[in-house]
């Protein structure tokens, strides 16, 4: 035990240790968790395409093309609900005093702009769809108070009530989507092959 003794005569104590690591640790792994989330998030939500083209898995161009368009398009809507409620919370958590309807308008908007972009630079939807996040984080470790947690939990809570502007946001986002990929596929199409 002559370590220990040495270790209290520099007046340093094991549970005094304990008590200063203990916030320490919890923080880290927060921030460690939550790092990690919005790392996979913003890359699954920013990239162009969701469900990857097989065109070459079948002998028939266009019977490929209808079964990527239908494997796109029964994902979609589940995956934009998935990724507006992610972005309802993080802005909840930003937005103590904003409307229900504000927070969902804008995660609606935030998701349709990151998917819009994907289609011109998947760097710049990546960019969009990380900057809310860390700026979330950010804001977190500067204030660090748990009131704003408590807040976006009421906002979570009055989603179901909103059904029905949840629908038509989602149906906005599909159609936005379809309308993208349709462009894509046409600009892809008249590009001069490579040759």
């Amino acid at each position: 035990m002559p370590k220990l003794d040495v270790i209290s005569e520099l007046g340093f104590s094991v549970s005094e240790a304990i008590d200063v690591l203990k916030p320490f640790a919890v923080l880290l792994a927060e921030v460690l968790i939550y790092s990690v989330f919005v790392f996979a998030f913003y890359r699954f939500v920013a990239k162009r395409d969701i469900v990857p083209p097989g065109l070459n898995q079948y002998s028939n161009r266009f019977a490929s093309s209808v079964l990527y368009f239908i494997q796109h398009f029964l994902s979609f809507p589940i995956l934009s609900i998935g990724w507006c409620a992610a972005f309802v919370v993080i802005l909840a958590i930003l937005g103590q005093e904003q409307p229900v309807e504000n927070t969902i308008m804008v995660s609606v908007v935030l998701v349709s702009t990151i998917r819009a972009t994907s289609y011109v630079s998947e760097d710049l939807s990546k960019d969009l769809a990380k900057m809310l996040p860390f700026a979330v984080l950010a804001l977190y470790l500067i204030d660090m108070s748990y009131k704003s947690l408590i807040v976006s939990w009421g906002v979570v809570k009055e989603l179901p009530d909103r059904w029905e502007l949840i629908v038509y946001y989602i149906i906005f986002i599909v159609i936005l989507e379809f309308l993208l990929r349709i462009l894509y596929c046409i600009v892809c199409a008249l590009k001069p092959q490579a040759q």
